[in-house]
């Protein structure tokens, strides 16, 4: 069973957060912004009526897009691109899908790691913050991009579950992203 963003109308859709970070040493620390629920319900229908149509994602046998189109974050793969969510200039924002792409068109981000926390039943920022920081900052960067993080221009962002994902969709994965404005290849094994 494959897990998804969309729920049932009923139900508010569980979001991810998406995190900047304003250093590769900080480590984000605090509680997902207060969404009011008239907002979220406008969000959830359109998401109903979105899902409904053809996302125009493509992908070759590889698991590399070679079409973009909308992408659930929840199915996020190591080497995808996508271009920055609308709105995404603050520290943090709640997203559930963003526009993927083909690396070698303009984008902002690139998954450069997945990683799922284990042994926690309930949700602790302050874990998974300390998660976050082992995940992202240290080896998984330095085998992808070919450099430490701490020697590198690139900037380290997250994609990580909140509360409700983590609570009712048993969310444990953190994604972690490079940030490189209107890049037009990968930073795969660049040192850069």
């Amino acid at each position: 069973m494959t897990r998804s963003a969309y729920s049932s109308p009923a139900t508010p859709t569980p979001m991810r957060r998406f995190t900047r970070f304003g250093s590769p040493r900080r480590l984000f620390r605090g509680r997902a912004p207060f969404v009011a629920l008239v907002p979220l319900l406008v969000l959830l229908v359109l998401l109903v009526l979105t899902s409904c149509g053809d996302s125009g994602l493509e992908r070759d046998e590889n698991g590399t897009i070679i079409r973009g189109g909308t992408e659930d974050v929840f199915s996020l793969e190591v080497g995808d691109c996508f271009v920055a969510p609308e709105g995404s200039d603050g520290n943090r924002m709640l997203i559930d899908s963003v526009d993927a792409l083909p690396c070698d068109q303009p984008h902002s981000f690139e998954v450069f790691a997945r990683e799922t926390a284990v042994g926690a039943n309930t949700f602790d920022a302050d874990g998974l913050a300390l998660f976050v920081g082992s995940s992202c900052f240290g080896e998984n960067f330095t085998a992808y991009v070919g450099t430490p993080v701490e020697f590198t221009s690139l900037k380290v962002r997250t994609i990580e579950p909140t509360r409700q994902s983590w609570e009712q969709l048993d969310d444990r994965d953190v994604v972690c992203l490079v940030q490189s404005e209107d890049r037009s290849s990968s930073v795969r094994g660049t040192g850069v």
